[in-house]
């Protein structure tokens, strides 16, 4: 897929006529477009990063578009690429464009009604991305879709990691980053994340207390360094089912 140059003046009339979704601190990081036919499509950026960064060496750009077609290949539904730059005047901001994928995050249907998200189902699909040897770095319920069609899909694919089949320890550390997720414990932590892990060690043979028990540590550590973070910017800790913000997040 060669890359296309996005000049100032497109960018600017895509910021106008779209909707943003998504932002980078003050800049818009995903824009939707709804076409005359009813189809939307999506442009995503990715800006300049520290000089410490791996995107320097590794666009995200492009290494979501390398993961959205490992994850076809794999039998796994993700948004698939059409097109892909830069912009002119900010060289090394890249952006992707892609048909949205169909459906809700879990994300809302958790925060609508809990029990509409069916635990055992979704830890077989995170079974499934593990066996088929997917370690997706992102994996939270803002990222996991519900199809239209009642199956799943993943969104914002680019930090993704493939091999044969995940090791245990690889599983554990998954299982623990998508518990600890913030703003998710709300959902997670009154009940239905022990009721997740512990559906996934039954169908894949492990002893769902001491994966718990893991998975509970890893939790508890990234708590600790994401208050530790906030302490060094002079921020509150977050509450139970509090997202940080945008600027936050990107700082």
């Amino acid at each position: 897929m060669k890359p296309e140059h996005m000049s100032p003046e497109t960018f600017e009339r895509l910021c106008l006529d779209g909707t943003i979704i998504e932002t980078k601190g003050l800049r818009p990081a995903v824009i939707e477009h709804v076409q005359s036919d009813g189809r939307s499509i999506m442009t995503k950026f990715w800006y300049t990063r520290s000089a410490l960064s791996s995107d320097r060496v590794r666009p995200y750009a492009w290494r979501f578009i390398a993961a959205s077609k490992e994850l076809e290949r794999r039998g796994i539904r993700a948004p698939q690429v059409f097109s892909c730059g830069v912009l002119v005047a900010q060289p090394k901001t890249r952006w992707v464009r892609y048909e949205k994928l169909s459906g809700t995050p879990l994300r809302v249907i958790s925060q609508r009604d809990p029990h509409e998200v069916d635990s055992y189902r979704l830890a077989r699909f995170i079974q499934t991305l593990h066996d088929t040897g997917i370690y997706f770095r992102a994996l939270n319920l803002g990222n996991i879709l519900i199809c239209d069609d009642n199956g799943y899909g993943l969104i914002d694919v680019a930090d993704m990691r493939f091999s044969a089949s995940l090791s245990r320890r690889l599983r554990i550390r998954n299982l623990g980053s998508f518990c600890a997720q913030p703003g998710d414990s709300a959902y997670l932590h009154d009940g239905p994340a022990h009721a997740i892990v512990t559906a996934y060690c039954e169908a894949v043979g492990l002893d769902a207390f001491e994966v718990l028990a893991q998975v509970d540590r890893n939790v508890q550590r990234r708590r600790n360094k994401m208050t530790r973070i906030r302490r060094r910017r002079g921020l509150p800790a977050l509450k139970i089912g509090e997202y940080p913000s945008d600027q936050e997040r990107n700082a």
